[in-house]
């Protein structure tokens, strides 16, 4: 009878976390193209995929990998727009498997349900405090280009921790050497913010191996040269001269500092105190106590403390300052999606090894915050319904577009728009503005305008055939 009580709340868990992803996943139906996919698509539809590449590393873009990747994808959507929320679906859905897997490769647990609640918690957790959701998941090329690629990070850092365990039992690293490298290659030649975390952790690696052994480890001396290589290739691409023209970069330190300490301080005390992170990560303590004590890779969190502390800030303040070094101001919400996942994942990572060192100094057991007492029966439901509750929590509000009819609404009326825009006979086609529009999906800077000469109006005119178009007053 107990265990069937105890299966039941762990069901219960289960079920309401769901609850809280599940309408993110149907909102991915009702988004549509938006802002420069029409740039892109004019030009897969002229251009063959070489022609393509070349023109954007050229032109616009040395992120050589996403520039080839997103060719197939765009080509696609460009025969067949139904794709456009097929992919983003399964962008989410490669997503949620990325955590679960990491989740399942700790093998803290042989049980599929544990691992699930961690990965829907931490889900969850990623959700709620994401800077911006319709520059995040339903802008697809930037979902291509970003959160697709956080995934591809995760697989590069468990590869290299698998790597580092086969060494340690004395097998061969040959897959794990080939996936490094390939990874490698792919996550330099993608956004510029994971290309130089990758640049910065393989050199911390480095570092680190250096000290212990007291000699120079060969595979990662080899592999940063290699990734290296790749940045140069991708940051030095003509395609970035051109698009540093637009913004005006910030490299004296005098001038970055006061804008980028506050900044950076006010999107930390947000994930601290205005998400559920605090709340989920004693929920993670036991998890985490299971993990450093239990896992095959537990190696991985006899780290000093304070080290990790220190690389974990470093990266958290590094990945605001590019912002500032190359574009001369905050960064683009899309980019802070990126720096709130380093952060979050990071923040996991650091309270693992805190637990790793007390577990080994102390026998305090974190069960007591999953065990039923007052605290797990009373206390956690009041604080999550609070944030469950707050106006701008997006859990509701994603549940609110989907309910009252604004995500469907606004489905309807972009197609209504490409309709007008294939029968319009004018020299200016006027279509509607978004009426009504959903919080979750729809992002006002990636829209058309009243202005036909704005960037995104024009990309649409060209694409479409027209000589301009513009909302109506």
């Amino acid at each position: 009878m107990i265990i069937l009580k105890k299966i039941s709340i762990l069901n219960l868990k289960i079920i309401f976390l769901f609850l809280c992803i599940l309408p993110f996943f149907i909102l991915a139906f009702f988004a549509r193209p938006v802002a420069d996919e029409y740039v892109f698509f004019t030009s897969v539809s002229k251009f063959n995929i070489w022609e393509f590449g070349y023109s954007m590393y050229v032109g616009w873009s040395g992120r050589y990998f996403h520039i080839f990747f997103s060719y197939f994808f765009l080509k696609a959507i460009a025969y067949q727009q139904i794709f456009y929320p097929i992919f983003i679906f399964l962008i989410l859905a490669i997503n949620f498997f990325s955590y679960y897997w990491v989740v399942h490769k700790l093998n803290f647990t042989n049980s599929i349900k544990e691992k699930l609640l961690l990965t829907l918690s931490i889900f969850v957790v990623y959700i709620y405090g994401m800077p911006s959701f319709a520059e995040g998941f339903y802008w697809f090329i930037c979902a291509l280009g970003y959160i697709l690629i956080n995934c591809f990070a995760l697989f590069w850092v468990i590869f290299l921790i698998e790597r580092e365990y086969k060494i340690q039992n004395s097998k061969t690293t040959t897959k794990e050497n080939l996936l490094i490298i390939l990874l490698t290659f792919v996550l330099c030649g993608s956004i510029e913010l994971i290309s130089s975390f990758v640049i910065g952790l393989l050199i911390v690696i480095w570092i680190t191996k250096f000290i212990t052994n007291k000699k120079t480890d060969i595979f990662y001396s080899l592999l940063l040269i290699f990734a290296f290589v790749c940045f140069c290739i991708s940051i030095f691409a003509t395609g970035n001269s051109v698009r540093s023209t637009h913004f005006n970069g910030l490299i004296n330190p005098f001038l970055i500092l006061p804008k980028l300490i506050p900044n950076s301080l006010n999107y930390i005390f947000y994930w601290f105190f205005e998400t559920p992170i605090l709340i989920f990560t004693l929920f993670y303590l036991p998890f985490a106590q299971k993990i450093v004590t239990q896992s095959s890779f537990n190696f991985i969190f006899k780290i000093n403390r304070f080290w990790v502390l220190f690389i974990w800030l470093g990266i958290v303040f590094g990945s605001f300052s590019i912002g500032y070094i190359s574009i001369g101001g905050e960064l683009p919400m899309r980019i802070n999606n990126i720096v709130y996942f380093l952060f979050l994942i990071g923040w996991f990572y650091l309270v693992s090894v805190f637990v790793s060192f007390y577990s080994d100094n102390i026998t305090q057991k974190f069960d007591i915050f999953i065990k039923p007492s007052v605290f797990t029966k009373l206390i956690v439901p009041l604080v999550i319904l609070l944030f469950l509750y707050k106006e701008n929590n997006p859990i509701r509000a994603a549940y609110a577009d989907i309910l009252k009819g604004r995500a469907y609404g606004y489905a309807l009326q972009l197609d209504e728009r490409i309709k007008t825009i294939k029968n319009c006979k004018s020299n200016t086609c006027i279509v509607s503005a978004i009426k009504n529009p959903p919080h979750i999906i729809y992002e006002p800077a990636l829209d058309l305008t009243t202005n036909p000469t704005d960037w995104k109006n024009k990309s649409q005119a060209v694409y479409f055939g027209v000589k301009a178009i513009k909302v109506g007053d």
